[in-house]
């Protein structure tokens, strides 16, 4: 569910709803700061600190159902403590070492357009083609998958990438070589 403006003072209503119908749990989300969202101004409808207090409550009151014997998830807290917790994986592309983009996600657009994720098409339709991989209709699968647009970024998020990084002392990069 994407939160909207709307939303904001009625988490316990939605929840509600999800579990009379039998849902398993929510997947609290705010609004992504592209696409729709921001061709219609929507995101500016509320600020970081009111989702935060809105998807506190919604925490609160899912932890409350489940005390009083209603089994509820909140699916992102789910993903996250799994990843903090277990060694498993948390199942979730954005919180993936390397990222998951291209490699568990990737997106056709209705023109042949391939892009890394749907966040990618989205910042497409704002203009910003960073993560364009390639086309179905010109480009060869080898041409999109080995562009630079998709390994440069799966490289950055390696999390031995980051104890390479030059911020770290000499000690800590001899490591990585």
């Amino acid at each position: 569910m994407t939160t909207t403006a709307r939303s904001l003072d009625r988490v316990r209503d939605i929840i509600d709803e999800y579990v009379r119908l039998e849902f398993s749990g929510i997947f609290l989300r705010t609004l992504s700061p592209y696409g729709f969202a921001v061709k219609t101004n929507a995101i500016g409808a509320y600020t970081t600190e009111r989702w935060i207090e809105f998807y506190k409550e919604g925490l609160e009151y899912i932890l409350y159902l489940n005390r009083m014997g209603i089994q509820f998830r909140e699916y992102f807290a789910c993903v996250v403590l799994k990843k903090m917790l277990t060694s498993e994986e948390a199942g979730f592309v954005d919180l993936t070492s390397p990222a998951g983009i291209g490699i568990k996600a990737i997106v056709y657009n209705y023109n042949g357009a391939v892009y890394a994720s749907d966040e990618s098409r989205m910042l497409a339709e704002m203009g910003d083609e960073t993560f364009r991989l390639g086309n179905l209709l010109t480009d060869s699968y080898e041409k999109t998958m080995l562009s630079d647009r998709l390994l440069g970024p799966l490289e950055d998020s390696m999390t031995t990438s980051v104890l390479c990084a030059p911020i770290f002392s000499e000690n800590s990069r001899r490591n990585c070589k």
